[in-house]
């Protein structure tokens, strides 16, 4: 539990507002109007694939900009979610997102993320929160966002698990554009898909192969692996040599099992 001092003190967010404590949160509702928790799987998609994948589709552009580890408490006081948490410490990841919808329509949003549960020998569920926030929030926010960004495509392509009963699903396929500090363009295709479930069971739908994604038998699964290509470290280090050679090992590895499979003989 916080200590009083922590309670009442005012929090340093680096901001261009005098008060952001007062200022921020006075357009803001007193509780975040989503709360949930992620339960999903990501795979890395080689770059062979993403034309075939998202052609014809309609892209949202999205923008993250990542707070450093030790702001992340200030946030959680400024935002009013003392009461929804027992410790500041639940939370692992605080961003900032623009969303730009394939109509033009934009919104932004402050996102907190916790620390990922392993199931079944993968880290796949954790608690989120998501908070909307004006545009004069984000930019004054923006500026204390000093852990890296990145700019990327997404293209939601509909699907179903093969289970009973069917179920629905969405294959978020994220084309990564710029990462960095600064922000650059990146020096090669980055892409990963994610699926989101309701239920931890359907989980093992998805790792048998039971979904209309046939494409995914040539992907590499990265939810239970230790690998440096998380969206916040990405958004840390751009591609930098080591992740490269991740990419690189990645898609050798897809490039066996497609042939395995008879991709592209």
């Amino acid at each position: 539990m916080p200590t009083q001092a922590a309670a009442t003190a005012k929090p340093d967010l680096s901001l261009s507002l005098r008060r952001p404590d007062q200022a921020l949160t006075s357009t803001l509702p007193r509780v975040p109007v989503s709360e949930s928790t992620e339960i999903e799987l990501r795979f890395h998609i080689p770059a062979r694939l993403v034309d075939e994948i998202t052609s014809g589709q309609d892209c949202t552009r999205i923008e993250q900009h990542y707070f450093p580890r030790r702001a992340v408490p200030d946030l959680v006081e400024a935002f009013n979610l003392r009461d929804r948490v027992d410790s500041a410490d639940d939370f692992t990841v605080a961003r900032l997102r623009r969303v730009e919808s394939p109509s033009g329509l934009v919104e932004y949003a402050l996102q907190f993320k916790g620390d990922k549960e392993r199931v079944d020998g993968a880290r796949v569920r954790r608690r989120e929160f998501e908070v909307p926030i004006k545009h004069r929030v984000f930019l004054a926010l923006k500026s204390g966002a000093t852990n890296g960004s990145l700019v990327k495509r997404r293209y939601d392509i509909a699907g179903e698990l093969l289970c009973e009963p069917a179920a629905p699903v969405i294959l978020q396929v994220d084309v990564v554009e710029q990462a960095g500090r600064p922000l650059r363009k990146l020096s090669r295709v980055f892409c990963t898909g994610d699926i989101e479930v309701g239920d931890i069971a359907l989980i093992k739908a998805i790792r048998s192969g039971n979904h209309t994604f046939s494409f995914l038998t040539s992907c590499i699964e990265l939810s239970g692996r230790s690998h440096n290509l998380s969206n916040s470290k990405v958004a840390r280090r751009g591609l930098d040599s080591r992740q490269r050679k991740t990419v690189e090992h990645f898609s050798k590895q897809s490039a066996k099992a497609m042939r395995s499979f008879g991709v592209g003989s």
